[in-house]
């Protein structure tokens, strides 16, 4: 499992293996609003990533009141 993780982030935008790094060291899921802060991306730019990661189905988005958390798909355990 892994090894196709690291296959499918070699082949990702510079953002995009960011923010998923991001994401993995934060035990899975973040908040957006914190990727931009620590990341010292734009909004546009984040949103654009979350859903590029989204269409290619390693991420995940869900509502939580008014903020997005953006949840990896792979299990951070496995």
């Amino acid at each position: 499992m892994i090894e196709q993780i690291n296959q499918i982030i070699k082949s990702l935008r510079e953002c995009d293996r960011k923010i998923i790094s991001f994401i993995y060291a934060n035990g899975g899921q973040v908040y957006e609003k914190d990727i931009r802060n620590q990341l010292d991306e734009p909004r546009t730019t984040v949103w654009r990533t979350i859903k590029r990661l989204e269409e290619k189905g390693i991420i995940t988005v869900r509502k939580e009141g008014n903020q997005n958390v953006i949840v990896l798909i792979v299990n951070h355990n496995d």
